[in-house]
């Protein structure tokens, strides 16, 4: 059995066989040590592939260009990241 930092890997290695223009990541990275987060992530920047990343984790929502909080219904703010 995969555990389930494998498992996001496999799913994510599966999406990028389809060569998409567009990745959304919901929690993806919420299974996999900061390290592994890391590598990964700045892999996915170096293919040109526009990322939409849903994350609760702070240091994944550090390490994006554009933050977008949502609230109940709406998005509540927007601003470019640090």
């Amino acid at each position: 059995a995969l555990s389930g930092g494998q498992r996001s890997r496999v799913l994510l290695a599966r999406a990028l066989y389809r060569q998409p223009q567009i990745l959304f990541l919901d929690e993806t990275f919420d299974q996999l040590d900061l390290a592994k987060e890391r590598t990964i992530t700045d892999g996915l920047r170096k293919t040109g592939i526009g990322l939409v990343i849903v994350s609760h984790r702070p240091e994944t929502v550090g390490a994006v260009d554009r933050i977008v909080r949502l609230g109940e219904t709406t998005a509540v703010s927007s601003q470019l990241a640090a």
